[in-house]
């Protein structure tokens, strides 16, 4: 009997050294994961900060608030235009609104037809 025991603590403890290191395996993923989308935030702020007047960032500001994922998918066009030269830098505030005026009505409206 004491060998059995012995062989399911060895067990037990095998078990849980591999818990351990997979455990560990996952915090050090998870860390570079944030590591590798906080280095890309800061790149992207630096990119718009050279792009983007002060004003006009400001408005993305203030509208990161209401519409998150509108901004992000505009800062990443914003980096995109300028990297491929479409764009006259800096952006300032006056041309900033008239490309969202541009965009928000290239969206469609939903409409509801009654049958």
């Amino acid at each position: 009997m004491a060998i059995d025991d012995e062989s399911e603590d060895n067990d037990i403890d095998q078990i849980q050294k591999k818990k351990l290191i997979n455990l560990q395996r996952r915090l050090v993923d998870e860390q570079k994961r944030v590591q590798a989308e906080s280095e890309i935030k800061t790149r992207k702020r630096l990119l718009l900060g050279k792009i983007l007047t002060q004003d006009a960032r400001e408005r993305l500001e203030r509208l990161r608030i209401v519409k998150s994922e509108f901004v992000e998918q505009l800062e990443s066009q914003l980096i995109d235009a300028a990297q491929g030269g479409a764009v006259k830098l800096p952006v300032n505030d006056e041309q900033l609104k008239a490309l969202l005026t541009r965009l928000e009505s290239n969206k469609r409206g939903i409409t509801i037809r009654r049958m």
